[in-house]
Order: C-alpha cells, then structure tokens, then sequence
C-alpha cells in the first residue's frame, strides 16, 4: 500500500512529490508502527516514508471516545476510489462502480495469500485446477497449526502450513533446524488467530482483553466481506499492465516487493539503559 500511495497515486493521479502526502493506516497491530519505520520503506531522495503514521484500532477507539464521535450513529459516506481518478483509467474507474467497492480475498483473518498462492501453484506447476472451495485445512497440535496438501491421483505435489502464534513458529524453526521440514510454503503470523487478534485491536471493556465471542465476532465481519480472485480484479489487472509496472521485473520488484534482513543488536556498552 506504501507503494501504491507515495509512487503510483503521485506519479499517475495526483502529480505530485510522495512528500506531499501523509499517509495514515489503521491497523490491529502495534508492531506496524516499527515496521513502517524500517529504512527500506524511507526515501532518501524525498526524505518521506512510505507510511507516515500508523494508528492502531485501540487509539481509534480512544481518539473517538476523547472526541466524543459515536460510531454506530454516522452516517455512512460514498467510498473514495482514488487508483481509478487517472484519465487513462475511466472504463476501469465506470466498470468497480457497478460493484461493490470493497472486496477481500480468500484466506484466514490476517489478509495472507496462501490460498492464492496454492491455486495458482496447482495451476503453474502441475495444470490443475484448484479451487479455493477444494481447499481443506488439517488442524494439527492446535487450531493455529493447520495444513494443506495439493493432491493429484493420490500423490502429494505441495505441502502448505499456516503456524500462528509464537509457540507454533518455534515449532516450524525447529523443523527447520534439523531439516525436516517438508512444507513448500508457510504462513506465519505472531499472534494467536492471527491479525484480528492483534495486539492493537480493541478489547472487551470488561476483560480489557480480546474475548473470544469478541473474536468470533470480528472475524465474522470480516468474512461477510465480499471475496474476489485477485488476478479477476479489474484494478489489480490494469495495474499490472500499467507503465508504472508493465510486467517489468525490475519494477515489479521495487514496487511490490520487500525484503527481510537481520536487524545487528547494539553492543555498545554506552547505549544499554543499566
């Protein structure tokens, strides 16, 4: 999204410089912050950060609460479409306007794309057609601790994992240690259930903590969002042919592309707080 806020919308809507803008996002996590703060999502030239500030849904409660804004009694407003604004981009802005304006993809309450990736793996790889209907998880030591395997006339091609929470990770890295870990992709997120569980979301006001019926109903708002294959989106097809990507490598990697590195501990005997 930093990408698609401070690059494609400056370069191709609003023709601007991406320290023009100041881009906020609300998320269930407090660790977006420290992730939106990682010098590969800063630009030197500009000196703007992809996310200026990251709010989490706790703070936006807190934030009404002060400002005394009743949610549930606004009304509801006309959704901005602002990657579709571009002159070039008219039949594509006309042809979401008949739909509906939010969509989501299949898979688990963290947004991950394992799902996608498995059917577009059945279909690259092996010319199966898999559909996300077919896909069915086998919970192993807890209900965060699943797996799926694609399987064509009883062999198994793909062995895929989801490992929430950070007792199932350490699982996974054991596996990993000793080489005996035969999935070909997994899905892992820190906290237990996922995004939605976040350690920002709002809590119960009288646990001060996210029960389960809470969880149970955030996750069924956010399942009664409409699904959509990401490669039929008519947004994300345009994009991908777009001049700002066009199926280049080069920019297809520095637009939608990050990566991880290990972050050096600070041995400095001055900068410890004894």
């Amino acid at each position: 999204m930093g990408s698609l806020v401070k690059d494609y919308l400056c370069k191709k809507v609003f023709d601007i410089t991406p320290d023009k803008i100041y881009h906020v996002t609300v998320m269930p996590c407090f660790d977006k912050k420290l992730e939106s703060s990682r010098k590969d999502f800063f630009n030197d030239f500009h000196q703007s950060k992809d996310v200026d500030c990251v709010l989490s849904t706790i703070e936006i409660e807190n934030l009404f609460q002060k400002e005394n804004i009743d949610l549930s009694s606004m009304q509801d407003g006309i959704l901005d479409l602002p990657f579709t604004l571009c002159k070039d981009q008219t039949s594509i802005k006309q042809e979401l306007e008949k739909h509906e304006s939010i969509y989501t993809h299949q898979g688990g309450g963290s947004g991950g794309y394992l799902e996608h990736v498995l059917v577009n793996s059945a279909k690259n790889l092996f010319n199966y057609d898999l559909t996300c209907d077919q896909i069915v998880y086998k919970q192993l030591r807890n209900s965060d601790f699943k797996e799926v395997n694609l399987e064509i006339n009883g062999e198994v091609k793909l062995r895929f994992a989801i490992a929430y929470g950070f007792r199932n990770i350490q699982n996974i890295v054991q596996k990993i240690k000793k080489k005996n870990c035969t999935y070909h992709y997994i899905e892992i997120m820190a906290c237990p259930s996922g995004c939605l569980n976040g350690g920002g979301q709002i809590r119960d006001e009288q646990t001060n903590s996210l029960s389960k019926e809470l969880l149970q109903k955030v996750e069924s708002i956010y399942n009664s969002v409409k699904n959509q294959i990401p490669n039929e989106n008519k947004f994300v097809q345009q994009l991908y042919d777009s001049i700002w990507l066009g199926n280049d490598k080069e920019n297809l990697e520095k637009n939608l592309y990050t990566t991880y590195h290990e972050i050096e501990k600070n041995t400095n005997g001055l900068a410890i707080k004894w």
